[in-house]
């Protein structure tokens, strides 16, 4: 058991004038919000650094913070590899997704399904959206209060309530320029306490960084390919790139939280920029959570009597215990911010995009209501409260799950995203695909997962490719089966095709500034 109540008036401190600073943000920040344009996409004119940046924080979260360094302390630094399939794929977001969305003036990435097939496949889709991301904000909240409740003598389930309430409440007031600029600063306050981690690591074990590196490969915790063919080894180099580059993409093309990034851009340009810079750093940021593990192993290598009273059975604590042992009085503060940054950062994008699916997807889309702008304002803050709250009772009701946190956020993840990743890859790259056949493609991808993931010992990292290909190539036949697509639902929908139907031999013209 972790050491209670340590925490000095200090750390407090400075745990209370950061959580102030974030949710008089939101405040301040209120009184700009004229309409859903400017609560959904801050008015559509933000730069590509506050964005690309929003973007690294959001998909960081606390089970990156708590989940990675634990994964490569607890096993190695073969699960790092993900991070290179978002480089690989960003060229196809950019070719491929981003000019549809970024055209068609949308709100949600699930407007343009309606466009393409009916709105019962916009439906379905954002459906698996807001599971996919509701069971993810969960974990993200759930991870950090774990942490938490060893710092301060409170149970776990009341710092969930802490993290969900504060959260909440600034995505609430603020709405989505709170959200990215509150990202900006989180970023670099959850980035600085890691690398305050790894230099604190160091200084405390009194051995040579080399000499850590070598002890640390000699064990095997540095290890980073492994090239072995069997898809129910649970991390390999062949399944990282044959399945969850597919997770990858999806990620990046079908999930609100990232596409709503990129529409909150003044220009086409700039989303594109974002993009592009997100992808550059992504990789070289992340990777430091990794090396901070490696560095853990390391220093309780050499400091074994220090691991007196650690659960090994529960890797993802590593680093908080590390904090509550070794920090000097008044750094914990700055770490517990950090983890704070960590979890906010991402719990306010979810609920953001959760609610704008809501409020575009089905009480415009699906009920087909019609309000004043200020009644929708008024609509899209009482669902970010609804949504907050029921991504906290999701929270609590995630203590009674038992994996690693890396691999719980991306087996739930991976249920939902290759079908959903399907249905946008028949919509964009097939002029036959249907409504009906894109239905009951993911359906069936989506079920053969579910099958897959409780009935058989396949690695979670194939979940993805398999639940898109499956809705790809049975959508694709199942098609077949129903009239062909209306003229309206093909041109300029599809890649390829303009809205007049001629085939664009060269690259697609980039889209207006204004569109």
């Amino acid at each position: 058991v972790l050491m209670r109540g340590t925490l000095t008036a200090l750390d407090l401190t400075v745990v209370l004038v950061y959580l102030a600073v974030v949710v008089g943000k939101g405040g301040l920040l209120a009184k700009k919000q004229r309409d859903l344009e400017d609560y959904f996409l801050a008015g559509r004119k933000m730069g590509f650094f506050a964005v690309g940046i929003s973007i690294i924080a959001s998909l960081l979260s606390a089970i990156t913070y708590l989940g990675a360094p634990a994964e490569a302390y607890g096993h190695d630094l073969r699960f790092s590899l993900t991070l290179l399939c978002i480089p690989l794929v960003t060229p196809i977001v950019l070719r491929v997704f981003l000019p549809f969305f970024y055209q068609l003036n949308l709100y949600t990435a699930y407007e343009y399904l309606e466009r393409r097939f009916n709105l019962a496949v916009r439906t379905v889709a954002s459906v698996f959206f807001m599971f996919w991301r509701l069971c993810w904000m969960a974990l993200v909240i759930y991870a950090p209060s774990l942490a938490l409740s060893e710092f301060v003598d409170i149970p776990w389930w009341a710092a969930v309530l802490i993290l969900g309430v504060l959260s909440t409440a600034y995505t609430t007031l603020g709405g989505m320029r709170a959200v990215i600029w509150t990202d900006v600063v989180q970023f670099f306050v959850l980035y600085g306490g890691v690398l305050l981690v790894g230099g604190l690591t160091l200084v405390r074990s009194g051995v040579e960084l080399g000499a850590m590196w070598a002890e640390a490969l000699a064990a095997g915790k540095l290890q980073v390919l492994d090239f072995r063919l069997d898809p129910t080894i649970r991390v390999t180099t062949p399944a990282i790139f044959l399945g969850w580059t597919f997770g990858a993409l999806a990620a990046y093309a079908t999930d609100q939280v990232a596409i709503q990034r990129y529409l909150t851009t003044k220009n086409f340009a700039e989303s594109r920029r974002s993009l592009i810079f997100h992808a550059l750093v992504i990789v070289p940021v992340s990777i430091v959570f990794y090396w901070v593990g490696s560095l853990l192993w390391a220093f309780y290598h050499h400091r074994p009597e220090l691991l007196s009273g650690f659960d090994e059975s529960r890797p993802d604590r590593i680093l908080p215990f590390f904090i509550v042992q070794q920090l000097p009085l008044g750094l914990k503060g700055i770490l517990i911010a950090a983890l704070f940054a960590a979890t906010m950062s991402s719990i306010d994008s979810g609920i953001n995009s959760v609610t704008t699916a809501t409020i575009v997807d089905f009480y415009q889309g699906l009920l087909r209501r019609r309000s004043t702008s200020g009644q929708q304002l008024a609509l899209a803050r009482v669902w970010t409260v609804l949504w907050g709250g029921i991504a906290t009772w999701l929270a609590i009701a995630a203590g009674v799950w038992g994996q690693t946190l890396v691999e719980m956020s991306n087996k739930t993840a991976g249920l939902f995203m290759g079908p959903l990743l399907g249905i946008f890859l028949l919509g964009m790259l097939t002029r036959r695909a249907t409504g009906g056949g894109a239905l009951l493609g993911a359906t069936v991808g989506f079920a053969l997962v579910l099958y897959v993931a409780f009935r058989t010992p396949l690695t979670f990292l194939y979940y993805p490719a398999i639940g898109c290909l499956t809705t790809l190539a049975l959508g694709y036949e199942l098609s077949l089966l129903f009239p062909p697509p209306r003229r309206e639902q093909i041109l300029g929908l599809t890649l390829n095709y303009d809205r007049w139907g001629n085939r664009l031999r060269k690259r697609r013209p980039r889209p207006s500034p204004t569109a």
